[in-house]
C-alpha cells in the first residue's frame, strides 16, 4: 500500500487532524440528541443514523482528494495519497464502531443544558428561509471555480517559493546559467549508440531540455564516408611512404 517516508511522515499531523473532526462531529450530534432522548443507547443509535451518512459523506471526499496523489510519478507524494486516502476510510470504520463502543462503554454524563451561540439559532433560521439562494450563490462560485481553476497557471517548480535574493537560490542561479554545471540534468543508460541518437532526438524537442549530450554528439555526421575516404588516401599513400 505505501511505506512511510520524510513526507509522510510528516504528513500524519494533517491526517489525524482531518480524522478527528469524524469524531467531534459524532459526539456533537450525540451531545444534541441527548437533550431530547436521555437515554445513551437510544441517542447513539439515532446519532448514528443521522450522521452516519453525513461522516461518510465527508470522509469519501477527504479521501478522493487524497487519492488524487497517487496516480503521480513522484513516490514519496503518491504513497502520501495512498496512506491517507485508505486512513481516511479506517477513521470513518473507527468512528462509527470504536467510539460510540468507547462512549457506551464510559457513559458520558447526561447534560441538561443546551450550549449555543447567542446568534446561533437566528443564523440557522435565515439559512432554513433562504436555503435555495445560499445554494445557488455556492453553486455559481463552485463555476466560477471550476472556469478559473482551469485557466489559471500552475508553477511546480518549489524554487520558486523561495526568496530569489537569497545566498544559496543567487548560488544555486549562478550554477544553473552555466550549461557545464546547471544542477539540473539528467544521467540516462541505453544499451546501443542507436538507441542513444532516437532517445537524445526525442528529448531534444521537449521544450523543458535546453540540450542533449551523448556519445553521439562527439561523431561527425558522415563519419563512415569521412573513414572511407581515409580508407581510400591510405591505399594510395601508404605505398610511397
Amino acid at each position: 500500500m505505501g511505506t512511510l517516508n520524510v513526507i509522510s511522515v510528516a504528513f500524519a499531523v494533517l491526517f489525524v487532524g482531518l480524522a478527528v473532526d469524524f469524531a467531534i462531529q459524532f459526539t456533537t450530534r450525540l451531545r444534541d440528541e441527548r437533550l431530547l432522548q436521555p437515554d445513551l443507547a437510544l441517542a447513539l443509535r439515532q446519532t448514528a443514523r443521522v450522521s452516519g451518512g453525513q461522516i461518510a459523506v465527508a470522509a469519501a471526499a477527504t479521501a478522493c482528494g487524497f487519492l488524487a496523489f497517487a496516480p503521480t510519478a513522484f513516490l514519496g507524494v503518491a504513497q502520501l495519497g495512498i496512506i491517507a486516502g485508505v486512513g481516511m476510510g479506517i477513521a470513518l470504520v473507527c468512528t462509527v464502531t470504536l467510539l460510540p463502543a468507547l462512549l457506551w462503554l464510559f457513559k458520558p454524563r447526561y447534560q441538561i443544558m443546551d450550549l449555543a451561540l447567542p446568534f446561533g439559532a437566528v443564523c440557522d433560521l435565515w439559512l432554513q428561509r433562504r436555503h435555495r439562494a445560499v445554494l445557488g450563490l455556492f453553486s455559481l462560485l463552485a463555476v466560477a471555480g471550476a472556469i478559473a481553476a482551469v485557466r489559471m497557471p500552475f508553477d511546480a517548480n518549489p524554487l520558486h517559493t523561495q526568496n530569489p535574493d537569497s545566498e544559496p537560490m543567487r548560488t544555486l542561479l549562478s550554477l544553473a546559467d552555466n550549461p557545464a554545471i546547471n544542477p539540473f540534468n539528467i544521467n540516462v543508460l541505453v544499451p546501443s549508440l542507436a538507441d542513444a541518437r532516437r532517445l537524445g532526438d526525442r528529448l531534444s524537442k521537449l521544450p523543458e531540455v535546453s540540450s542533449v549530450i551523448s556519445l553521439a554528439t562527439f561523431l561527425p555526421d558522415h563519419q563512415q564516408a569521412s573513414l572511407d575516404q581515409i580508407g581510400e588516401a591510405q591505399a594510395l599513400l601508404l605505398p610511397s611512404l
